[in-house]
């Protein structure tokens, strides 16, 4: 007879085999659990499949010698091999039997258990008297003896002894009984909703630590072998984060599954089953008990804390601190991680619904897989953002504390946190006090009760943010809304408003749209865009515009009404005239989504695009218009509506007459050719809680071919309408697109006949076409079809080889960066020679060449040159060279008359000169003259040439730049150098020195370079024209050889460190000058610092006194200015710094603050915890002090990571003021998540 929570025989007596195997399974792995043994045990599945004669064995892994086995003598010492048997009860003769095989042989597997000393364990589930179980273990014995193994022990168990081993485990007895009450094994536990969905658990990093713990606890290793008593786990986090899954997941291992009971503290609290694990001795378990209060835990460890044959994990929503050996805090998880949940359990998920639902579900996992369960099983619903169990929420608000508030005081203070993203709930905040009057909170609830509940809901996470307060849960907050506009619907007319202050009236208009499925919302939508004047003459009225664009998402059609109403009747010098452009624009980016809308909003968006020619407008309204363009299918679609239905649009613009109307045309045009993604924030097909609509997605891929071709052609077709900039730009949208769409078959044909009209236009270049065909057929051609490959491949070869023009232009032109692979290289260099040879036969042929022979700078042109010098042996091609170069501009490369010059002078040494004579006595060809020089001779007597040129006056002074590559190339004598240097210096001007300056770097800036002449480089960096004045001088843009310079300088001398840092500190406050142009005090001040703080500080220090240079100097000590590097002011001696301040801390005290770096450089916490200590009562210093960077562009992960660095630091300072200054950039951080 059953007596309380127990097995008995009858229980089990009447097994099916599977079933009896699985009962042994479990109570093996129950009792190897106990005190922590670990077992390798095997159990068939089938008991009558031939094993050898054994149906389970288990071998304890011991790394000592175990003295005692466990006390149940299920799993005795040693090896043991375990028969199963059910049905009838045996008889000894079964029993022997069991033993031997057909031929009368102990079986070989019940031989390898008893030949090693191990035991052997005859299990039937059939009930026997103690004397039947006496007999037949003496049976086997004697049977086993007869066979030479007298070494082996033998036990017999039948169900008496089973049902006593398996009652030590109320885990088991649920689970073979239909007791109730109290609790219910891990198998009925895994069938509840939270352990069976998501069927995959998709494990993080975080959690599968966690897990490790729990399961390392339960085994009392590691950090907690140390546990002799309970072992106690709280797990605390709001609902909804998959707490108890988490639970689930750690003990769902056979190690622990056995003896696991979960139940509802609650009901587990008062049962028969609490007070017989509490009494019986015998009994082990693991205890999990889900929603337990603080109070319910603390009542559990008392009762159960001692006992070391149970453990105990406490499950709860209260993130109250209590007393246990684990504590675990579950926080929400990350999108991403979100997201792998979301595809685990819903993989036929659209890519942007799963992104949309991890966004939306602000962490949640319940929340996310509820949003997918109801947008997979209900096709009717016009919402996407509810769930159909509001429970969660009313779980989410309120937790089991026995002091939570109640629940419906809680929806109400919460409500105003749904209607808006975010409110500021600072003390005296504008934003609070409105929101307590139009809520009317004020008039049912004190201040204090509305603080307690805003703060408890801070606690629980739900409401974010230390003063800028956001529930970030859309589900929870679309709930809210449509529960309060249910009661009141006037809340609406209340933000509207003009007392709503501005910033609310932008939050609400990021909030409302996941109201736009409800028929109150819709129908005050309506009536707003209709009965509202939204614009003034040149944009929106006020503070309003940001609501209209939330309304575009309630009523698209209404909104395009009104903004027709007022864009649509503009002239365009009108609409060029609009400010504030990007409400408008997002609005039309949304309502052209909807097909219906799409041509009325890509109307609007085309005549704001044609309006915009001013910079400040670039990539605005025609980046968005073209983007309505986009070929992408689709999540990535930009509307509903299919490409040849948008064509006609572009057909008329670039069909028509006008510029603007070409330019907008065009960039759209680039849009669908190129294939690029959509440009601009956010993703207009998410409209609030509407479904995402149907976007476009071509049935076959000729749908899209089609859209290329025809787009294609249209740009074709108008060329000759472009006039200049568009002209050029249609150019290079056909050019540089046709590597993209060439693996078509279908749009090759196309391509390539447009690319041979192209060829022969009188104003295109040839070789922009000739370069973008060899593109493709080395880049991309490989990968072809082998007839379009080789289709390419002719293609190449036919426009190359046209005439002598299109060869230079292929093989001569350009950068022909398709020519680096080494077999192209050989074929180039063929063709190169072979030109040289054509041109060297008839010179005549590259006269009209030369107006851009002499302009190319390509390596192909230098080796043109070379080839041209190696043939030309009467050097005839020089008078050629120099008429040519009367035609060209002032500033053309000339490389290939370099290479040409530089190829003979070896083997010629009079032609060169020759020439030199000839460039000089020419007006025109003198410019020339200094690159020709330095090009066909790199040496002292090119220098020594240049600046005796220089000096005579017939080339300007900045043409010693040519001497530059002589200095690099190591061909520039010292002697010849300061030649030049002294010459620069006497000059004695900020040209000169900026000249001098540049050569001094290319100079010195060899390994194999002399020491710095300081005498002559000092003084050329320190120059005041350079450092100080209004300058109009730029040293060539080079500011880095300045730089370089000065620290070649530095680091041989560092006195010429402090010569040139006191300039440059006494500079800071001027206008022009190296200094403003470009900052370098980390170059000059950086050496200084690390090897001489102390004197380094003294000089800086200094210039604290002019009020023009001290910002640039704290700046550049605190690490904030580009290129400051780690913060200097940490590498000055504490004692120093001091030592400094206290003589005059009012002054200086505040500057020490500007000077101290932020939280983004380590070491930063030391120093500025001691400057509050110090004087962190002054208020100008508390002010000052700053842990980020003023006016950095973070994103939110990193300032999360801030502000938890900042309260980690609060919560280890004790320092009054310290904890003060903390809390404030805490909140200051928060007003950026």
């Amino acid at each position: 007879m059953r007596q309380g929570i127990e097995l008995v025989d009858e229980d089990i007596s009447s097994f099916e085999p599977k079933r009896a195997v699985k009962f042994f399974r479990d109570l093996i792995w129950a009792s190897a659990s106990n005190a922590g043994i670990q077992t390798d045990t095997h159990v068939n599945l089938n008991i009558y499949t031939p094993d050898g004669g054994i149906d389970a064995e288990v071998e304890d892994e011991f790394e000592v010698e175990v003295t005692e086995a466990d006390e149940t003598d299920l799993i005795p010492k040693g090896r043991t091999g375990y028969q199963i048997k059910t049905g009838s009860k045996p008889s000894k003769s079964d029993c022997e039997n069991e033993l031997m095989n057909s031929d009368d042989e102990i079986k070989s597997y019940v031989k390898d258990v008893v030949s090693s000393g191990g035991n052997y364990v005859y299990v039937t589930f059939s009930q026997l008297t103690s004397e039947e179980r006496e007999e037949r273990m003496s049976a086997i014995e004697n049977q086993l003896s007869e066979e030479g193994y007298d070494d082996c022990d033998v036990y017999l168990f039948a169900t008496s002894q089973l049902v006593k081993f398996a009652n030590q485990f109320p885990g088991l007895v649920f689970k073979y009984t239909s007791i109730e009450g109290g609790g219910i094994d891990i198998e009925t536990w895994s069938e509840r909703r939270p352990i069976r969905v998501p069927e995959t658990y998709v494990e993080t990093d975080e959690r599968r630590a966690m897990v490790e713990k729990i399961r390392s606890l339960l085994t009392k290793t590691g950090e907690f072998e140390d546990i002799d008593d309970c072992p106690v786990c709280r797990v605390r986090g709001t609902s909804g984060l998959g707490k108890t899954r988490l639970v689930y997941e750690a003990v769902n291992h056979e190690q622990f599954s056995k003896r696991v009971i979960y139940g509802a503290a609650d009901e587990f609290e008062g049962s028969e089953l609490a007070t017989t694990l509490e009494m019986d001795d015998s009994r082990e378990a693991i205890i999990i008990l889900d929603n337990c209060s603080r109070e319910q835990h603390r009542a559990f460890i008392n009762r159960y804390g001692s006992y070391n044959r149970l453990a105990l994990i406490s499950i709860s929503t209260d993130r109250s601190r209590v007393s246990a050996d684990l504590p675990l805090t579950i926080d929400r998880l990350s999108k991403d991680e979100l997201k792998d949940i979301l595809n685990a359990a819903y993989s036929e998920l659209p890519g942007h619904t799963v992104d949309r639902f991890a966004t939306i579900a602000d962490g949640y996992p319940e929340m996310a897989l509820l949003l997918a369960e109801r947008y997979t099983t209900d096709d009717t619903e016009e919402s996407v953002v509810e769930v159909s169990d509001s429970t969660i929420f009313d779980r989410l608000l309120v937790g089991n504390e026995q002091d939570a508030p109640d629940l419906r005081d809680v929806k109400r203070i919460l409500t105003p946190f749904a209607f808006f993203d975010r409110i500021n709930w600072e003390n005296n905040s504008n934003e609070k006090e409105w929101v307590i009057k139009a809520f009317d909170l004020d008039s049912d609830y004190s201040e204090n009760t509305i603080s307690e509940i805003v703060q408890y809901e801070k606690d629980r996470d739900v409401l974010k943010g230390e003063e800028l307060l956001s529930l970030g849960t859309i589900p929870l907050a679309t709930y809210l809304m449509k529960s309060a506009l249910e009661r009141n619907s006037s809340i609406l007319d209340s933000i509207f408003h003009e007392s709503c202050p501005s910033r609310l009236k932008w939050t609400f208009a990021e909030r409302i749209p996941y109201a736009n499925t409800l028929d109150i919302v819709q129908n005050w939508s309506v009536d707003r865009l209709y009965t509202t004047e939204w614009f003034g003459r040149y944009g929106f009225q006020a503070d309003i515009g940001p609501i209209f664009r939330g309304l575009a998402e309630v009523s698209p059609d209404e909104a395009l009404d009104t903004l027709e109403m007022f864009i649509g009747t503009k002239e365009r010098e009108e609409l060029e005239k609009i400010e504030s452009r990007r409400t408008i624009l997002e609005s039309l980016r949304r309502i052209a989504v909807w097909e219906e809308h799409f041509f009325g909003a890509a109307r609007l968006l085309q005549k704001l695009a044609e309006a915009e020619n001013d910079d400040q407008y670039v990539n605005n309204s025609t980046g968005l218009f073209a983007d309505l363009f986009s070929p992408h299918p689709g999540p990535y679609a930009p509307t509903e509506v299919a490409p040849m239905d948008r064509y006609p649009i572009l057909e008329d613009l670039l069909s028509s007459h006008d510029p603007d109307k070409h330019r907008v045309g065009l960039e759209a045009a680039e849009q669908v050719l190129s294939i690029r993604g959509s440009r601009g924030g956010g993703i207009p097909h998410r409209q609030g809680a509407k479904p995402a609509p149907d976007l476009w997605s071509p049935d076959t891929n000729e749908e899209r071919i089609e859209y290329f071709e025809e787009v294609w052609k249209l740009i074709k077709r108008n060329l000759d309408k472009f006039r200049e900039g568009n002209f050029e730009n249609a150019v290079n949208i056909l050019t540089s697109n046709s590597r993209r769409l060439a693996e078509s078959e279908d749009l090759t044909p196309t391509i390539q006949s447009t690319l041979r009209e192209l060829l022969d236009h009188q104003d295109i270049d040839a070789n922009k076409i000739i370069s973008a065909t060899s593109a493709i057929v080395h880049y991309d051609a490989d990968g072809f079809p082998e007839e379009l490959q080789k289709s390419w491949q002719e293609f190449e070869d036919e426009l190359t080889n046209r005439d002598f023009h299109t060869k230079l232009k292929r093989y001569i032109a350009g950068h022909n960066l398709v020519d680096r692979s080494e077999e192209r290289e050989e074929v180039t260099e063929r063709r190169i020679a072979s030109l040289a040879e054509e041109v060297v036969e008839n010179p005549d042929r590259i006269s009209d060449e030369l107006d851009w022979l002499h302009e190319a700078s390509s390596q192909n042109a230098v080796d043109f040159g070379r080839e041209l010098a190696k043939r030309d042996h009467d050097r005839e091609l020089i008078d050629v060279f120099l008429t040519g170069l009367q035609e060209v501009e002032t500033n053309a490369a000339c490389c290939m008359f370099g290479s040409y010059l530089n190829s003979i002078t070896d083997t010629c040494e009079d032609a060169p000169k020759n020439v030199f004579d000839r460039l000089k006595d020419d007006r025109h060809l003198i410019h020339f003259f200094p690159f020709l020089v330095r090009r066909a001779d790199p040496s002292d007597e090119a220098a020594e040439m240049i600046l005796d040129s220089i000096r005579n006056g017939d080339i300007p002074i900045r043409k010693i730049n040519q001497i530059e590559p002589i200095a690099r190339g190591g061909d520039l004598s010292e002697d010849t150098f300061l030649e030049i240097g002294s010459y620069l210096l006497d000059e004695n001007t900020a040209k000169a020195s900026s000249i001098l300056v540049n050569l001094a770097c290319d100079f010195y800036r060899r390994d194999d370079a002399p020491r710095v002449e300081n005498n002559m480089i000092v003084p050329a960096l320190t120059h005041p024209d350079l450092v100080e004045g209004e300058s109009e001088v730029a040293i060539g843009g080079h500011w880095y050889e300045w730089e370089q310079l000065a620290e070649i300088t530095i680091s041989q001398d560092i006195s010429n460190g402090f010569d040139i840092a006191e300039q440059i500190i006494d500079s800071l406050g001027q206008t022009g000058g190296v200094v403003r142009s470009r900052d370098n005090l980390d170059v000059v001040l950086r050496p200084l610092f690390e090897q001489e703080p102390q004197k380094a500080w003294e000089l800086v220090a200094e210039g604290f006194d002019d009020n023009s240079s001290r910002a640039r100097l704290e700046a550049w000590l605190a690490g904030t200015r580009v290129n400051s590097g780690e913060s200097a002011i940490l590498s000055v001696p504490e004692s120093t710094l001091w030592s400094w301040v206290d003589d005059d801390p009012e002054e200086r005290a505040p500057q020490l603050a500007r000077c101290l770096p932020s939280m983004s450089h380590s070491g930063w916490w030391n120093l500025t915890r001691e400057l509050l200590i110090r004087h962190g009562d002054t208020d100008d210093v508390f002010e000052e002090l700053s842990a980020i960077e003023r006016g950095g562009m973070f994103g939110n992960d990193l300032f999360r990571s801030r502000r938890d660095e900042l309260k980690q630091l609060r919560r280890a300072s004790s320092n009054p003021t310290v904890r003060r200054w903390l809390t404030q950039e805490i909140r200051a951080i928060e007003k950026f998540l």
